[in-house]
């Protein structure tokens, strides 16, 4: 098992080990000689975890203000803070603290700088979605992932899948393979004539993650098979992963909308 706490007095604890296929990861307060898990558990999406090769790898979102001010200790950016770390080769469900190994480490979180930049991130449903503009705001890079060793895909101006502007893609011989397309009612995607995303990259993880990102313009100029993403406004997206065919049914699929900024020259002074 491992562990890390966050702040001087190391009372918030996020813990988690692997046996096996099952992963455990808590939100907790400090015990001794154990942690005792919180009642709410506040992580972004779902834990993961993974053990090879006798290393064990917990995969965790926390927001930097949980909102629990009772259990989690508040992470302030530009603020220096201690992290503690315990682990233990003890190959067991119980964590305990009393021979562990144990060290701490100061960190500081920058907050991002004041500028035309834009980035948001988002989960459902086990799928994870990051888009940051460019620094033009022409255009945004999305970086998509989910548990899945088949494929995965987001679509653009809509909440299903049927017509749906998508791009879709898998991890083949350990490369990316990422198409622009059109989404078909329990059906293949029909592959656009002109694809319109670049600077394609893709991974499988050992924890079954895959991830792929690609840069694709707001408005790519093409009226016939893309959604012109606009500033300002609500865009309706959609997604889906499986692990097999894409006509398949699906492991995760989900909706949500996101609300792009106004354009810089549309902000006033007051913010």
């Amino acid at each position: 098992w491992l562990s890390l706490a966050f702040g001087d007095d190391g009372s918030d604890v996020i813990y988690g080990f692997v046996i096996g296929d099952s992963v455990t990861v808590k939100d907790a307060k400090a015990g001794s000689p154990n942690p005792s898990d919180d009642t709410t558990q506040n992580f972004v999406g779902t834990p993961t975890g993974a053990e090879s090769d006798g290393s064990t790898t917990i995969t965790f979102i926390r927001e930097l203000n949980t909102g629990d001010s009772t259990d989690d200790e508040i992470l302030n950016t530009d603020q220096s803070f201690r992290i503690t770390y315990r682990f233990s080769s003890d190959n067991s469900d119980t964590i305990n603290y009393t021979n562990a190994m144990v060290k701490s480490v100061n960190l500081q979180i920058y907050s991002a700088p004041q500028t035309s930049e834009f980035t948001q991130a988002l989960s459902m449903n086990g799928f994870f979605l990051h888009y940051k503009l460019f620094d033009d705001w022409t255009g945004a890079r999305w970086i998509m992932s989910a548990s899945t060793s088949g494929w995965l895909g987001i679509g653009f101006g809509s909440t299903t899948l049927n017509g749906v502007d998508l791009v879709y893609g898998h991890i083949q011989s350990g490369a990316p393979q990422v198409f622009d397309a059109r989404g078909n009612d329990g059906a293949d995607p029909t592959n656009d004539s002109t694809s319109n995303i670049s600077n394609v990259k893709g991974t499988l993880l050992s924890d079954g993650t895959m991830i792929i990102a690609f840069d694709r313009l707001l408005d790519t100029g093409d009226s016939t098979d893309d959604f012109v993403i606009s500033l300002g406004t609500d865009i309706d997206l959609v997604f889906a992963f499986g692990e097999t065919a894409f006509s398949s049914s699906q492991t995760g699929t989900g909706a949500f909308s996101i609300s792009t900024p106004a354009p810089v020259s549309e902000i006033d002074s007051n913010g």
